[in-house]
This record gives C-alpha cells, structure tokens and sequence, in this order.
C-alpha cells in the first residue's frame, strides 16, 4: 500500500512542471478564498517556488525541505499539499476551456439551460453561432458543438419557436451522423495500423456497422451536404482503405489531395497527425520494395519543415529517431546538401544532452553516404554513447566503415564489443535488440564472404537480401554482396 510517507505528494511535481507564467496564474487560483477557503498557502507556494529553481529540485528532496523548514508533521503537510493538488485539478479544467472556446460556451449553454435562463442565451445565440460558423473546416465536429446546438434547439422548442427548433436539431443530427463516421474511419484506420504492431483484435460494432452501409452513397451525400467539412472524414476514409490494401495506391493519393487542398485550415495538431498517416503508408511502401515512394517520404517531411511541425525531432527512442528520419528519406534521393542544411538548421531542436551525439553520429551518416569512410570515421569517434540508441548505431556504422575501408579485424573487434553490450544491457527491448543481431548474423556472414569468396554462398546471400534491401541496411548488404558475388570465382 502506497502512503504518505513513501512518495513525494503528486502538488510537488505539478508545479515543478509548471511554466513561469501558469505558476503566477495558479498562486492566484490557490491564493482566491473561494478555492482556498480559510486555508493560506502562499507562505507554502513561495517555498515552493525556490525549491524549484534551487541546487537540488528533487520532488522527494523538496518534500524534506518542506517538512523542515514549515516545522509542520508529516501528516499536516501531506493534508496541505493534497488540498493544492485538488485546486490544481480545478486550474487545468480552467486552462483547457481557456484554449476551447467552443468547449466553455458549451458547458456555459448547459448551466443556463439547467436554470432555464433563456434570456442570456438568447443574448448568446447569435454570437455562437458564428463561432460554430468560423470552426467549420478546421477540424472533426466536435461533441461541444453538437452540444450547443442541441442546447439551443431545446430553448427554442420551449419557447414555441418550433420551426428554428427543427432546423437547429436536424443540423445537430446530420453533423452527429458526419461526425459518428469520422470517428469510425478514424478507429477502423488506427486498428490496421495496430496490426503492423501484431495487435489484432475481433472485429468491433464499428466494423459490422460500416462494413453494411451504402459506403460510397453516403460519403457523396456528406460530402455533397458538408463540403467545407467533409475533409477530415474524406481523409481518414482512403487512408483506412489505403492501409488495409496497400496496393490500392489510389486511396493514399486521394487522402493526400485532400488534405492538400484543405490544409490551410486545419489545426497544427490534426495537420501533424495526417502527415504521419501519410508517411508511415509511404514507409510501409518502400519497406515493400516501392522504392519511388523515398520522394514521397521527402515532400511529405518538407512539407512538416514548411509548417513548422517538426517539434517530434527532440524525440529519440528505441522505435524510431524523428530526427535521423529525415536524412534517412533524403539520402535515398541523394539530396546531401540538403541533408547538410537540414542538420544544420534543427540540430538545435535536439535536447542538449543528445545534441552532439546525435549531430555526430547524424554527419557520420552523411559522409557515407558520400563515401568519404575516413571523415565518417572521425565523426564516429567523437560519439561519447551515452545512451543504448546512440551506442548500437554508432557501432553499426562503424562495422560499415570497417568493411569499406579493409579494416576486417577492427570490424571483428568492434563485432565484439556490440555482441557484448547486446548480452549485457538487459534495459534494451527485445523487438529492438533482435534487429541489431540479426544485422550482425549477416554482416558477420558477410565478412567471411569477403576473406573467403564463393560464389555459391554469396548467391544465397544475395537472394536473401534481395527481400530486404529496402528495409534499413538491407539494401548496404544487398549492394556489398552483389559486389563480392562478381569477385567470387
């Protein structure tokens, strides 16, 4: 059981994550007597405050200070800090109807229509509805919206305004129905792409529903009736279809159209989030061996560039690297002043504790690329490999350099070291791990083919890789493998 003695209070990282300006808004909240009651927490906050920006902001540690310096027992300052964290609670409610206007005019409707205040929502209603006016295109109807209008069309059936009741409720439930389907294509797209994870699951109300309708019938009507904002339904339409028959090329095109032609007035989250769909479909592509979809790849990540979407770069983990993804996709296209630029340009969106590997490592790539091995392999050695990302990739560009420059036994050597940290960092997923390894089962197969040339082994080899040389270093192994199978007597 997890009590009060055993973790830091939640309140303390709450406000250690706060920006500067929201620590002002919150003390505000927190110090107000209708929030606080008889309670006064400002002595409490500005301990706080120079605990945050002190030598040592260690929510545990702080939670020491605190007991020492307010000389209050464990016990009443647990009490204090949790009756803060409920406030808190209320101060993120606060923020988000801040940023959502829809959502607070909505929650607002629903308070006056519970005190049947039909006079201020008249006031209202106008306004409203051009705010709902000024929303279409931008995104999915929301549930706010729907709200609104369902609100207003029950004030005016009450008030006998039968006529503007039934037009209010009929847009209220063709936008309920456009909305029902925009979610649908949204969770069958998310579901195909689920089982590129080998998450399958039993088909769902969803499918049986969508897979009965008149499909095609009922998007023209949509699209017909809500042309200004059919697009986020037309979107996920084709790139569901384009997913779950990726030989269907025409699906992803006719989403990119539309995108493309509406995206002027999407929001940068919805805008973010189609252009990944977009470009994991022309990853799953090229990883089939479409290799023309790499210039796909590439307008897609200028287009994110341009839009200014490329806050995922500082995003390092064992499932992709957002920011080497870019030079993956231009480097099939030969583009290296681009990719110089690019490197240039964002490597100051890398967090500073990854930056100078990650550039290093990132020019590395680059200089073979250009097949300038020796330059790769200064900017490998400058690599420090804090972490397992950086110290798995720079060994494996090491092993390329090696082998292209004849250094076989450094390249047995550094095959070592990897197999080594491989077996003793057990922190590193297994998913992740099995791709290393399996690189190395070829490369090291590889490399007898290169001290011991046969021509039948190395037409094995190539065959095998022949089905991988689009995917990551398959096509390296591919390439140096044709090229020693020439050699072989």
């Amino acid at each position: 059981m997890i009590t009060h003695q055993k973790l830091p209070p939640r309140f303390i990282q709450f406000y250690f994550a706060l920006s500067k300006r929201e620590e002002k808004e919150f003390s505000k909240l927190a110090l107000c007597s209708y929030f606080s009651g008889k309670r006064s927490y400002g002595r409490l906050l500005k301990m706080l405050g120079l605990a945050k920006y002190g030598k040592n902001p260690d929510p545990a540690g702080v939670y020491s200070e605190l007991l020492n310096d307010t000389k209050m027992n464990k016990r009443a300052l647990w009490n204090r800090l949790s009756e803060l964290n409920s406030i808190a609670e209320k101060f993120l409610v606060i923020k988000n109807t801040e940023r959502d206007e829809l959502k607070s005019k909505s929650l607002y409707f629903d308070e006056l229509s519970k005190r049947k205040d039909h006079r201020t929502m008249m006031l209202h209603e106008k306004p409203v509805m051009n705010l709902l006016a000024d929303s279409v295109g931008v995104n999915e109807t929301s549930n706010s919206e729907l709200e609104i209008l369902l609100q207003l069309s029950s004030m005016h059936s009450e008030r006998d305004n039968y006529e503007t009741a039934a037009k209010l409720s009929s847009l209220q439930s063709d936008l309920s129905a456009l909305n029902f389907l925009t979610n649908s294509y949204r969770h069958l797209l998310d579901r195909e792409l689920q089982k590129r994870n080998n998450i399958v699951q039993k088909d769902s109300l969803i499918d049986r529903l969508v897979s009965s309708m008149d499909t095609s019938v009922i998007l023209e009507k949509m699209n017909s009736q809500f042309p200004e904002r059919y697009a986020p339904l037309g979107i996920y339409y084709n790139l569901y279809n384009a997913f779950r028959e990726p030989a269907a090329e025409s699906h992803y095109f006719s989403a990119k159209d539309i995108f493309l032609h509406g995206s002027g007035s999407f929001t940068g989250d919805f805008t973010n989030s189609i252009l990944q769909y977009l470009r994991n479909y022309c990853i799953e592509k090229t990883n089939l061996g479409n290799s023309e979809f790499y210039k796909e790849i590439f307008e897609l990540n200028e287009l994110i560039l341009e839009k200014g979407l490329f806050s995922d770069l500082n995003v390092m983990n064992s499932r992709t690297n957002h920011f080497r993804n870019f030079i993956f996709a231009a480097s099939r296209l030969n583009k290296f002043d681009w990719i110089r630029n690019f490197i240039n340009e964002y490597s100051a969106e890398i967090p500073e504790e990854n930056r100078d590997d990650e550039v290093n490592l990132s020019m590395a790539l680059l200089s073979v690329y250009e097949k300038k091995f020796d330059t790769a392999l200064e900017y490998l050695y400058r690599i420090k490999r804090k972490n397992y990302l950086h110290y798995m990739d720079t060994s494996i560009y090491k092993l390329i350099v090696f082998f292209e420059i004849g250094e076989l036994e450094e390249s047995r050597m550094e095959m070592a070291r990897l197999k080594d940290y491989l077996r003793k960092h057990k922190e590193i997923p297994s998913y992740f791990k099995s791709s290393y390894q399996r690189f190395l089962v070829k490369f090291s197969t590889l490399l007898k083919l290169k001290e011991t040339p046969d021509s039948s082994v190395s037409g094995l080899f190539i065959k095998e890789m022949e089905k991988l040389k689009y995917i990551g270093l398959g096509g390296w192994l591919y390439e140096k493998g044709t090229e020693l199978h020439r050699l072989a007597p």
